[in-house]
């Protein structure tokens, strides 16, 4: 059903949108200035593995395990239904909520929360990022080129895979793994 698939996506993306700036900001108050970069790249490399892995799993489930990249890699593995899929990619999320939850949280320095209003700690963030342009500016520009990619790996490639190549979901999963890959290879 294609209501179901893009509630997946939209919980997904929404995830996207609060997971990433949390968990780095959660590194930073972890790690010291000098080991952040360290640690920052030591998790985004162990991420886009994981995304290899689940790529190349998810070619696999699709297809029922062959895997043509033009030579035939056979696997004995049936082919998985859409809600299968999805079912296992549920259990890794609530797999990594049970690991983040047991992470021990010991801050490197003491940092006073605003409490108060809403609105007095949005026109404070404001007030903040007006005294600091350029850090808004970068912030801004490098969240604006990964909306464009989340768009074009969520958006137009399964309407491009679908529509235009009218190939399988092998495709889709082949395009993931190799994005993947590349963003892998970006972070090493």
């Amino acid at each position: 059903d294609s209501s179901l698939v893009f509630l997946v996506l939209a919980i997904s993306f929404l995830g996207f949108n609060i997971h990433y700036p949390n968990m780095y900001a959660f590194l930073q108050e972890m790690t010291s200035p000098e080991e952040y970069t360290k640690v920052s790249s030591a998790v985004e490399i162990v991420g886009q593995t994981t995304s290899v892995i689940s790529g190349a799993l998810a070619a696999v489930l699709l297809d029922g395990g062959i895997w043509n990249l033009g030579f035939e890699i056979s696997f004995h593995i049936p082919k998985w239904e859409l809600w299968e899929i999805f079912a296992l990619d549920a259990l890794t999320y609530a797999i990594s909520i049970g690991l983040i939850s047991s992470i021990k949280y010991i801050p490197l320095r003491n940092r006073t929360i605003e409490r108060g209003l809403l609105s007095e700690r949005l026109k404070s963030g404001f007030q903040f990022l007006n005294k600091n342009r350029r850090l808004f500016a970068i912030g801004l520009l490098s969240y604006s080129v990964f909306a464009c990619v989340m768009v074009q790996i969520y958006s137009l490639l399964p309407v491009y895979v679908n529509h235009y190549l009218k190939a399988s979901g092998q495709v889709f999963a082949t395009s993931d793994l190799i994005f993947a890959l590349g963003a892998l290879l970006a972070g090493v």
